[in-house]
């Protein structure tokens, strides 16, 4: 686990010195941003929040209630950090006062020594059948929109990723 803290750069300070920087959330991370590398979900969130806006747009929506979001338990993606970027950047624009709900997906894997499938957890990684170590990941880096909440003209709908549903 590795203690992040996510600030916010003040342009100019009143006395016209280099900006200061205050920490406005501080969290445990354990993940991908885990070892000292950067977070990403500040990128992942701009691309996030732009197909988003992009596909509202397309629906003549008026506003972006919820963005559901599938987030794999190896994918290193932390949703508390995507809403507090999504808050910042969605201001002035049809998602301000969005929210982010995740469905977090399990990690499956297929084991090489007795051929079968299954689910592991960050406490059990071994093979749920046989116990080995030797395991094929095959799910559980995914991150993708499930759908989203939107109101079209005071109406609410659900749009998946691909359209109103």
């Amino acid at each position: 686990m590795v203690e992040c803290t996510l600030y916010i750069r003040q342009r100019q300070g009143t006395d016209g010195n280099p900006a200061n920087e205050e920490p406005v959330l501080s969290f445990l991370y354990a993940g991908a941003g885990a070892g000292g590398q950067t977070m990403h979900e500040l990128s992942v969130t701009e691309h996030l929040l732009d197909y988003c806006l992009k596909t509202a747009e397309k629906q003549h929506a008026a506003r972006i209630r919820v963005i559901r979001l599938c987030v794999g338990r190896l994918g290193g993606i932390v949703p508390e950090c995507i809403q507090v970027y999504l808050d910042m950047l969605a201001e002035g624009t049809i998602a301000e006062g969005a929210r982010i709900e995740a469905e977090f997906l399990p990690v499956k894997v297929r084991c090489r020594d007795c051929g079968r499938e299954g689910e592991i957890t960050p406490h059990r990684l071994a093979c749920p059948h046989c116990g080995s170590l030797r395991l094929q990941i095959l799910s559980g880096k995914e991150f993708y929109i499930k759908s989203m909440e939107v109101d079209i003209d005071g109406d609410q709908s659900t749009a998946s990723a691909d359209g109103l549903e």
